[in-house]
């Protein structure tokens, strides 16, 4: 993974974000790309696949992406946590919010991430 955390690199979490929105990209312009040819040529698609499911596979495409972000995020946190020796809370809830008053995060931004989480 392009991301991977190396010894010692402080911001490996930024990186593995930026590798999940790339891929996002890449994956919207394949399928950009497949449901244009699908459209000129039914027999690009193989297997059970049907023209159908590669609509409903771009329509669920963001919502697939901010999952995916949000499991970085998540990630990053809980190693903020380790690296500070650090207990870790066992749900995603107690971890934003002891990341936030160890930080001093404000509660608008908190709130923000708690609205994403139960999305």
């Amino acid at each position: 993974m392009r991301g991977s955390r190396p010894g010692g690199e402080t911001f490996w979490w930024m990186r593995r974000i930026k590798d999940a929105e790339r891929e996002h990209r890449c994956v919207q312009i394949s399928l950009d790309r497949l449901i244009h040819a699908a459209r000129i040529d039914s027999q690009v698609i193989v297997g059970e696949v049907e023209f159908l499911d590669l609509l409903v596979a771009r329509d669920a495409l963001e919502g697939t992406y901010i999952v995916r972000l949000f499991s970085e995020f998540e990630t990053a946190l809980r190693e903020y946590l380790r690296f500070r020796g650090l207990r870790l809370p066992a749900s995603t809830e107690a971890l934003i919010n002891k990341v936030r008053d160890l930080k001093n995060i404000g509660s608008r931004i908190a709130a923000a991430a708690h609205t994403v989480r139960e999305y």
